[in-house]
């Protein structure tokens, strides 16, 4: 705790105290009694405990708690967003699909995760610059954010890659899937429109992984994965589309990536 912030609440208890005092020594004055120094001293007490607790309850305690909970509320605020688009950042992201995931099993219903990822996005850093870059990731995710329900989450995950977590979705697998594709297709319309920048019209688009989500129980970390292989195989096609997540492709996607890798690694 601050020492300004000791001495603003030790000075409002000492007014809060003087003031209650002087009233009482003026009344103990005013009014006739027969009590003795003693007697007058224990009530005086007394009565400055009871006046006074309320008091500094209201105008003291219940302040600072205010004050503080505020402060707490700004530093997470700054911990769970993404400074540049003000969506949840990657933790926040983490924390509401760890919700969403458990949300899926407690109510038998399926949800979603999709993982957006715009196509060519370093030929705009080149062509019209990184602020121009940034004015559209900007855009793109205020276009994100008004296209999902209120209860669904939109966030950054990295550079030029979002994230939609939809909750509560159908109890049927495949009338989720077709609900999910129709809701990614219109979010990658959206994205496609004209983002006015610099007095230019810039054109983006977007692909889209798609991972359901079933009532079993599944690890974040392995839905992010899954999801980005779907995007990927969403860029391969081609790119401004959205693919839903299915096994065989998914472990078809990660062999071609290992013998990628071992390839580099021979060269090397």
């Amino acid at each position: 705790m601050k020492i300004q912030t000791l001495l603003f609440v030790a000075y409002r208890i000492a007014i809060i105290l003087i003031t209650i005092e002087i009233l009482l020594l003026f009344l103990f004055q005013t009014i006739p009694n027969d009590l003795s120094t003693n007697e007058l001293a224990i009530l005086n007490t007394v009565t400055l405990v009871l006046a006074s607790t309320p008091l500094i309850s209201i105008f003291v305690i219940k302040p600072f708690l205010e004050a503080n909970a505020r402060t707490l509320a700004k530093i997470r605020n700054v911990a769970t967003t993404d400074p540049l688009t003000q969506l949840a950042n990657r933790r926040l992201v983490v924390e509401h699909l760890d919700r969403v995931v458990a949300g899926c099993t407690r109510h038998h219903e399926y949800c979603a995760v999709l993982l957006i990822n715009l196509d060519d996005f370093k030929k705009i850093n080149e062509d019209y610059g990184y602020d121009a870059g940034d004015a559209v990731l900007v855009e793109v995710a205020r276009r994100l954010h008004a296209t999902i329900r209120a209860n669904d989450i939109v966030g950054r995950m990295d550079g030029d890659e979002f994230i939609v977590l939809l909750e509560r979705l159908e109890t049927d697998v495949g009338i989720t899937g077709d609900r999910v594709q129709q809701i990614a297709n219109k979010l990658i319309a959206m994205i496609n429109m004209p983002i006015a920048v610099k007095s230019k019209a810039v054109h983006v688009s977007a692909s889209i992984g798609i991972r359901l989500l079933g009532f079993e129980p599944i690890n974040t970390d392995t839905v992010i994965l899954e999801a980005d292989s779907a995007m990927y195989r969403a860029k391969e096609k081609g790119g401004s589309r959205a693919v839903i997540f299915n096994k065989k492709a998914g472990a078809e996607h990660k062999r071609d990536l290992d013998q990628t890798q071992n390839q580099q690694m021979s060269i090397c």
